[in-house]
């Protein structure tokens, strides 16, 4: 019957309004005593502990303990609770039994209500863009080769309105790009200038008609460390000199398209490629 002591010393608040601790465990049987004992680590007489059973076999459930239902023990908050102990099969002889546990957690009263913000982006009607299903999001690239390079692969104005056509026929509304700069076309313009052309051109030709056409762009701020991309070593205490620029670059065509630049996503992209070539910093005045 030897426990499981978890590597935590954190004492539980456990009280009488927030009696409640889960845990996600793993047996290979239902109907097995887990035993959850949380007591003082300089006191083995002050304690409280619950058990109840497995429901599941072979797959991850989550138990839950409730302290004001004691299987031995004493509740008290005047208790310092800061060495938690689970026991899987309580009160039987140890076997080869293999058993699982994760995400231990003392629950709480829930989300306190949310303020609702002040401004927020809307639709052309008025509507929430964001954390509504009427408007579906999608990031978006739209080079039609395997190598990104200036000149004549970077997608053009019309290549742009075919993928927008195609992409409000699916129920996409918002697209979000991943740079305001990169890679500069045959027209001296950058791929995600020639996006912003391309659904300024699809609405202006659908209101010509007295029609309407709703595509939004998130747009993203390319963000490096020093030397990043450059096989020199990497500063991530200093921002890539291009950092400023991809700024700049965003805020000109913010105001430039501002019915269509709804957000500006700076280092979008950071999480994916991983910490040593991201400073995540940003300095503003």
């Amino acid at each position: 019957m030897a426990g499981s002591t978890i590597a935590d010393s954190t004492s539980l608040d456990l009280s009488a309004e927030r009696s409640i601790v889960t845990a996600w465990v793993y047996s290979p049987e239902v109907d097995v005593p887990v035993l959850l004992k949380v007591e003082n680590s300089n006191d083995g007489t002050q304690f409280a502990e619950v058990l109840v059973t497995t429901t599941k076999a072979n797959e991850w459930e989550m138990l839950t303990f409730d302290f004001t239902d004691l299987n031995q023990g004493e509740l008290s908050e005047a208790i310092t609770y800061d060495k938690k102990s689970l026991f899987f099969d309580f009160g039987n002889v140890g076997s080869d039994k293999v058993f699982y546990w994760d995400n231990v957690r003392l629950e709480g009263d829930g989300l306190a209500e949310q303020p609702m913000p002040e401004s927020y982006p809307v639709s052309d009607t008025g509507q929430p863009l964001l954390g509504n299903p009427q408007y579906q999001a999608i990031s978006y690239g739209a080079w039609r080769s395997d190598t990104r390079a200036s000149g004549d692969l970077v997608p053009s104005v019309s290549d742009h309105v075919e993928d927008m056509k195609i992409l409000n026929a699916m129920g996409i509304k918002v697209v979000r790009t991943y740079n305001t700069q990169g890679f500069i076309g045959t027209d001296g313009k950058s791929n995600t200038e020639n996006l912003l052309e391309a659904i300024r051109q699809l609405k202006d030709e659908a209101a010509a008609d007295g029609n309407s056409f709703e595509m939004y762009v998130m747009l993203g701020v390319w963000i490096d460390a020093n030397n990043a991309w450059t096989g020199e070593p990497i500063d991530s205490s200093v921002d890539s000199p291009n950092n400023a620029l991809e700024l700049a670059k965003a805020k000109e065509l913010a105001l430039a398209y501002p019915d269509i630049v709804k957000v500006i996503a700076v280092g979008n992209e950071a999480w994916l490629i991983g910490l040593p070539r991201i400073r995540f910093i940003l300095q503003s005045s």
